[in-house]
């Protein structure tokens, strides 16, 4: 990817495709992506309602 100083984007040289640079930050969070997998959905999940039964509830009610 090029920076294009008179579109103000950038541009690839081999396929034309022009991008500002929120959508060339979009397009490399979602390439770098991670998805979890059912079992550590699972796992976070039970992490997360661990952390909830733990903590202490009478200082959120107030």
């Amino acid at each position: 990817m090029n920076w294009d100083r008179k579109l103000k984007h950038y541009s690839c040289s081999s396929c034309g495709v022009t991008l500002n640079e929120a959508q060339l930050s979009d397009a490399m969070d979602k390439k770098y992506e991670r998805t979890m997998t059912d079992d550590e959905k699972t796992r976070q999940r039970h992490d997360d309602y661990l952390e909830w039964w733990l903590s202490d509830k009478d200082k959120k009610k107030k």
